[in-house]
């Protein structure tokens, strides 16, 4: 898909290397997997290499809404980077003017962590289980929390898939911008740690990886007159299944870039992660790529939900800040989709 004159005006990060796209940057020019901490659940033989966010440097102009007052960690996460990506002005804009922006958030295993206490207490008393948790177990629940915030009366809805899934949403924002349903989106991918997304990816793993959390967000708008990262191309994502295994449906997502040949001056971003066997899928699709190459994964953690987003800002921001004028990103997603997508400078 080609989008015309919209453009990313403006992306958002929180990570492990810290809150914003300065600090997810500074980690990925490193090269160097950030220092993982090693943890075992209770009863549980094996630990798990795990990269947790810090703690945010100081309190955000949106930390005391109400709407936030028991907000899980994924929404902070989401907000956060959401917040970045939009910027005072535009937050400012968004509250007093009729400006639609429409939301989209996209996640793997979504908010885990008031999840799993909500229906621990529905185990052990269900007359006890406290209702408040229970609004924080819907899958919608955090892009809405974003949405309140920021006082959108646009579109919002959650998608949920692997890591590839945040490329898909970003075709979603466009299509909505082209159809005239909003002015403006921001797509949001995001993930905390829990120990059920975390063993489950500890199932996967070799043992020397990082699974991550954090978000991404990309902000869509209509090009305006100084040159911004636009979005060239957005693939069709191919489904994994037995007639097409990941490393198949990574070829058909590369072949149908239209200009997804080697080149020097061309970045790639791709979705390696460390782990062994999801690595030598992409490892072997782009083989011959002799250009400029990131893996965030591998620097700040499998971020599982949010890894697609977090590619997708790397990208764009290489691009804005001048370091490249055209990238590619590609998604080999943990176990549903590929797809790929191609930046340049506007």
């Amino acid at each position: 898909m080609s989008c015309g004159r919209i453009c990313i005006a403006g992306t958002g990060a929180v990570t492990a290397a810290g809150w914003g796209v300065e600090a997810f940057a500074a980690a990925l020019r490193t090269g160097r997997p950030l220092e993982p901490q090693p943890k075992r659940r209770r009863g549980t033989p094996r630990s798990i290499n795990t990269l947790s966010v810090p703690e945010p440097p100081g309190s955000f102009a949106w930390s005391r809404h109400p709407r936030l007052r028991r907000a899980s960690p994924l929404t902070r996460y989401a907000m956060a980077a959401a917040a970045e990506a939009l910027g005072p002005q535009r937050i400012a804009r968004l509250r007093e003017s009729p400006f639609r922006l429409g939301i989209i958030m996209t996640m793997l295993g979504g908010g885990v962590v008031y999840s799993g206490r909500f229906f621990g207490e529905v185990l052990k008393d269900p007359s006890l289980a406290s209702p408040i948790l229970f609004p924080e177990t819907v899958y919608n629940a955090h892009a809405s929390h974003v949405a309140a915030v920021l006082e959108s009366r646009a579109p919002c809805c959650t998608v949920v898939g692997d890591s590839a899934q945040f490329l898909p949403a970003l075709e979603m924002g466009l299509d909505w911008m082209l159809d005239g349903r909003v002015d403006g989106a921001l797509v949001v991918g995001g993930e905390e740690l829990d120990w059920l997304s975390t063993e489950a990816w500890g199932l996967f793993s070799d043992g020397f990886a990082a699974v991550g959390e954090g978000a991404g967000a990309v902000l869509l708008e209509w090009e305006a007159s100084s040159p911004a990262p636009r979005i060239e191309q957005i693939t069709t994502a191919e489904t994994y299944g037995p007639d097409c295994p990941p490393r198949l449906a990574l070829e058909r997502v590369r072949s149908a870039l239209e200009t997804g040949q080697s080149d020097p001056e061309t970045l790639l971003v791709d979705s390696r992660c460390g782990v062994s066997r999801r690595d030598a899928i992409e490892d072997a699709v782009w083989a011959d790529w002799s250009g400029p190459r990131l893996s965030p994964a591998r620097v700040v953690g499998d971020t599982l939900g949010a890894a697609g987003a977090l590619q997708a800002v790397a990208a764009a921001h290489w691009i804005g800040t001048g370091c490249c004028a055209r990238a590619i990103v590609s998604c080999a997603g943990q176990s549903q989709q590929a797809a790929a997508a191609e930046f340049a400078i506007g």
